[in-house]
């Protein structure tokens, strides 16, 4: 079987509890009954998203890709890291601006931390659906990092 799928990761504070209900919510603006399947272990929550059945027929046969309507599923996997010791490269740094900077390593040192692993049917570049999911997913962590 041909592994499909692109995966984006996000490292934040915010804890999948304290943004999943904006998330969801900002998805059924789009999808006004949304099929979410849920499994969870000790440090790691699975939430799989379809729009219908007809949806998840489609999946079955072609996995996370678009459908007719421009539209696939996707999965968001939350793990609670703790503690995180990790190497990074920097290459931007976002605060009220992007502010472009020459990459550099560091080290990231947390207590505890959350990796959020969203598997989109299309590239961010070249699907407006995946980029609405990613930018809902920013939203949520964004939403909630204020509150």
């Amino acid at each position: 079987m041909e592994i499909t799928g692109n995966d984006y990761v996000i490292y934040s504070s915010v804890s999948i509890y304290s943004i999943e209900n904006y998330f969801v919510k900002k998805l059924k603006e789009k999808w006004k009954n949304p099929i979410i399947e849920i499994e969870t272990t000790s440090n790691r929550i699975e939430y799989y998203f379809s729009r219908d059945e007809e949806m998840e027929m489609f999946s079955n046969e072609n996995a996370f890709s678009l459908d007719k309507y421009g539209e696939g599923i996707f999965l968001l996997i939350a793990n609670k890291i703790s503690p995180l010791n990790s190497k990074a490269i920097i290459i931007e740094e976002n605060r009220d601006e992007k502010i472009k900077i020459d990459p550099y390593e560091t080290f990231l040192l947390f207590n505890e931390v959350w990796r959020y692993t969203l598997v989109l049917p299309e590239n961010l570049n070249e699907s407006k659906f995946s980029a609405d999911i990613h930018s809902n997913l920013i939203s949520a962590i964004n939403f909630s990092l204020k509150s």
